[in-house]
């Protein structure tokens, strides 16, 4: 079943793409900020994450809109506003109390970015999927996407101009794709942007040599996945490391899990392949 999302806007020619896009991830109800729409809106439609696009002089709504928000039937509900900051200080003039309460992103601001936000505040994962097996790319997408917002890209220039863009909860990227850039190559420029040190990457291979393995262990990966590898048991392994969100939702080191331990998955073992070479 898909989320759903309320989008308060008041111009439909600035909200309609945004609306557009999140359509095809989430069942979506466009409002238009006044004075009656929460109260219309208030049995009919639960939302699990609330967006308002702030434009200019609403700030007679304030107080509906903060009532609305504070209410028991949004209490786990995510809400992002997307404001300049000069609107969002006027729209927020007496409620600094609740801006806690809210999550507050800047224009200018990319439709592919606002998706991203959504899907990040309530708790829909993202993952990139970096392979130049095509047929691969299209049923590991049409398999995770009932748990993830799945991106796929076929080469690496793709992988990191996509990430430095849209920064992903996950990456799992090939080791030998076509192109100028081998896996090895992403997750190493990938490394060097200080925002995305902690990103959980997994290398995909049909290699297990050790010199590969070694040079993959460099860039600290939380996994080395050997193909071909099932559906199902990808889906176990991102699980497990989306689970170790802290609470301001950044991925922290978990100390008690070891990368490489996928004997029981049957997808080969780095460690092990390091002790039969040597």
């Amino acid at each position: 079943m898909k989320k759903k999302v309320l989008f308060i806007g008041s111009s439909y020619l600035v909200t309609q793409n945004i609306q557009k896009a999140l359509s095809k991830s989430y069942d979506v109800m466009m409002v238009q900020l006044g004075i009656t729409v929460f109260d219309k809106i208030k049995n009919s439609f639960k939302p699990d994450a609330v967006l308002l696009y702030l434009e200019p002089n609403v700030r007679q709504f304030s107080k509906i809109f903060f009532d609305y928000i504070c209410s028991e039937e949004l209490s786990e509900a995510c809400v992002v506003v997307i404001a300049s900051d000069q609107e969002w200080e006027d729209f927020s003039s007496g409620y600094e109390d609740l801006e806690r309460t809210v999550k507050i992103y800047y224009r200018p601001i990319s439709t592919d970015r606002i998706c991203h936000i959504i899907d990040k505040e309530s708790k829909r994962f993202s993952v990139l999927i970096a392979d130049d097996d095509v047929n691969f790319l299209v049923s590991i997408k049409e398999f995770l996407k009932d748990y993830y917002k799945v991106y796929a890209v076929n080469n690496g220039r793709n992988a990191i101009d996509f990430v430095s863009k849209i920064y992903p909860d996950a990456i799992v990227v090939d080791i030998n794709m076509g192109g100028a850039l081998s896996g090895i190559d992403v997750v190493a420029e990938i490394r060097r942007n200080e925002n995305l040190k902690s990103l959980p990457v997994y290398f995909l291979t049909g290699k297990q040599d050790k010199n590969t393995v070694l040079k993959c262990m460099n860039y600290h990966p939380v996994g080395y996945l050997i193909k071909p590898i099932s559906q199902p048991d990808l889906l176990k392994e991102l699980s497990k490391s989306l689970a170790h969100f802290d609470e301001n939702d950044n991925l922290k080191p978990n100390l008690e899990m070891k990368p490489f331990s996928f004997d029981s998955l049957n997808m080969g073992l780095m460690e092990n392949t390091l002790e039969e070479e040597e």
